[in-house]
């Protein structure tokens, strides 16, 4: 569930391999293949828990995946020596294939890259119950307008572990199977619930009702993200999403058909995603056991009848491997409709203002960078 080896990684990986281009021999022209000289993946186990150590009864396992990420070329196992010392020979090696290397240990599964020649590190932890470890220093509700009253959401979050121990969760009796860990911020209502990276392991119910997933959550920063559907009526959607951790700061990305108005909910800016402009509005310090409330509706001057699924969902799921910030990175607008944006920036940004929800500072320069692009943009259409 860690960042660097997420499933939103594993879909960038695969995704960028569909695109290569195929290798061919040029007409006329025979080539020779060459085979590589058998290599050998070798390394450390250390354990990551303050004071632990890593036990013998380990087992390595070792896979090497073709240079397109296509297919396993090779998987072997060792067993692990002392000081958690491991090293298995006679793997192909073919130029730019890829190694893993992984263990289990109290039911965690754990993996690293690993290279031929190089020792790798392959880090495990002792495990903790303890809920009281988890936050969420980073959320992300993106709202996307549907058809006849139904919107779509993908929800990117990233839970940070703040121990040296992996979560794990308790069992709970009312539940048959893994135990709940990190729960999920989902609306009463929602339908058409798909994972999309960080959910391995499938979901569970938790003790307090709420759905939970059942993947162990390792010490640093985990990123998951799902999608669902929302059946709202012609009036919009009355929005409550339940706090469940600390979370530090929450940003709800709403398509520029729609409207949001709630409390603690700031308009920041608009951002460019897939060449949709999407309204940013940012909320921070969201307490456990409160809820985020809005009403996003249709805007009047607005018909609902853009549609994104599943597909632009994952585009942005993608970007978001290397960091929600990438969601929000600016691209070029097209002029066509811009004015009208921008004028309803400025209009967003005085209620804003007038409600107190946005300092004297950022309000003055906020206004004036959006007035200065209307009058270029103005002046550059006459």
């Amino acid at each position: 569930m860690r960042r660097t080896a997420t499933a939103a990684a594993g879909i960038l990986v695969l995704w960028l391999a569909a695109l290569a281009p195929g290798t061919a021999a040029a007409a006329g022209t025979t080539v020779t293949a060459q085979a590589a000289a058998p290599v050998s993946i070798s390394g450390g186990i250390v354990n990551g828990t303050a004071g632990a150590s890593v036990p013998g009864g380990l087992t390595v396992t070792a896979t090497e995946v073709d240079a397109g990420v296509t297919k396993q070329v090779a998987t072997k196992r060792a067993s692990v020596g002392p000081g958690g010392a491991f090293r298995i020979d006679g793997f192909p090696g073919q130029p730019g294939d890829h190694f893993v290397v992984g263990t289990d240990y109290l039911g965690v599964t754990y993996s690293a890259e690993a290279t031929p020649g190089s020792p790798a590190t392959l880090k495990i932890y002792q495990t903790t119950t303890d809920p009281t470890v988890l936050s969420i220093p980073a959320t992300t509700l993106t709202v996307i307008i549907g058809k006849q009253g139904n919107y779509n959401v993908l929800q990117l979050l990233t839970a940070h572990n703040s121990s040296d121990r992996s979560y794990i969760g308790s069992p709970n009796p009312a539940a048959p199977g893994p135990p709940a860990t990190l729960e999920l911020p989902i609306p009463a209502g929602a339908t058409a619930f798909s994972p999309v990276q960080g959910l391995a392991n499938g979901l569970t119910a938790a003790p307090d009702g709420l759905v939970a997933s059942t993947d162990p959550v390792q010490p640093g920063n985990t990123d998951v993200s799902y999608i669902y559907n929302i059946a709202v009526p012609r009036s919009g959607w009355g929005m409550n999403l339940p706090v469940i951790y600390a979370t530090s700061k929450v940003d709800l990305l709403v398509d520029p058909g729609l409207t949001l108005s709630g409390p603690g909910l700031t308009f920041r800016k608009s951002v460019t995603i897939n060449k949709k402009d999407y309204r940013d509005y940012q909320g921070a310090n969201l307490a456990p056991g409160t809820t985020l409330n809005a009403n996003i509706a249709p805007a009047s001057s607005t018909s609902v009848t853009l549609y994104l699924g599943l597909g632009a969902l994952l585009v942005l799921v993608v970007a978001s491997a290397v960091g929600v910030p990438r969601l929000l990175r600016k691209r070029g607008r097209q002029e066509r409709g811009e004015r009208e944006q921008l004028i309803e920036e400025i209009a967003a940004l005085d209620e804003a203002h007038a409600a107190g929800s946005v300092e004297e500072d950022d309000y003055t320069a906020q206004r004036a960078e959006l007035k200065n692009r209307l009058v270029a943009l103005t002046a550059t259409a006459t």
